[in-house]
């Protein structure tokens, strides 16, 4: 269940290098941490310049972490964001005759909307009218009644459209930059 709308979370550096942050996410892969200087030139981290403890909710669904610098800050640093970039993959596969895991749906809805909220940002003048929420959630060893799944795809796929036909890329940048 993703409940709020997502913004990358911006720090003051400290002697301590922790920074907690709180928004959803789907593991470590998908945290980004960037130190930025007076001029604002962001400075992408590599995961071993830091550890981060994630705040398990639903697995494999994340609620906030904590970020520690293994490394002194970076000369001249006057801010820290911790963002998401999740990579759009779908790893959902069903063969027929087989049972539909409602947990693994979810989960499934939930990325979806985790990476609706990132193109969304990544979009200069994006405009949805729809929020970007997801409320099913799983009933333990139960099932997802079709019109749910329906309902929710239907969301999902009415929100990349209006990100599709409202927006223009202000901020891409290739995979792996």
């Amino acid at each position: 269940m993703i409940l709020s709308q997502y913004a990358p979370e911006s720090f003051l550096p400290t002697a301590a290098k922790k920074y907690a942050f709180v928004f959803e996410n789907v593991g470590p892969e998908s945290i980004e941490v960037w130190e930025a200087d007076v001029a604002g030139i962001r400075s992408l981290i590599p995961a071993s310049g830091y550890n981060i403890r994630l705040q398990p909710d639903l697995l494999p669904l994340y609620r906030g972490g904590v970020i520690e610098f293994t490394r002194a800050h970076l000369a001249g640093t006057v801010g820290i964001t911790v963002e998401r970039n999740t990579r759009i993959t779908q790893l959902l596969d069903f063969t027929q005759a087989e049972d539909f895991p409602a947990r693994m749906i979810e989960f499934a809805l939930d990325k979806a909307t985790i990476i609706c909220q990132e193109l969304v940002l990544r979009k200069c003048t994006a405009v949805t009218s729809t929020p970007l929420t997801q409320t099913i959630t799983f009933q333990p060893y139960g099932y997802f009644p079709a019109a749910a799944i329906t309902a929710a795809l239907a969301k999902i796929t009415l929100i990349l459209k209006e990100i599709d036909e409202s927006a223009g890329d202000c901020r891409a940048t290739p995979e792996g930059t």
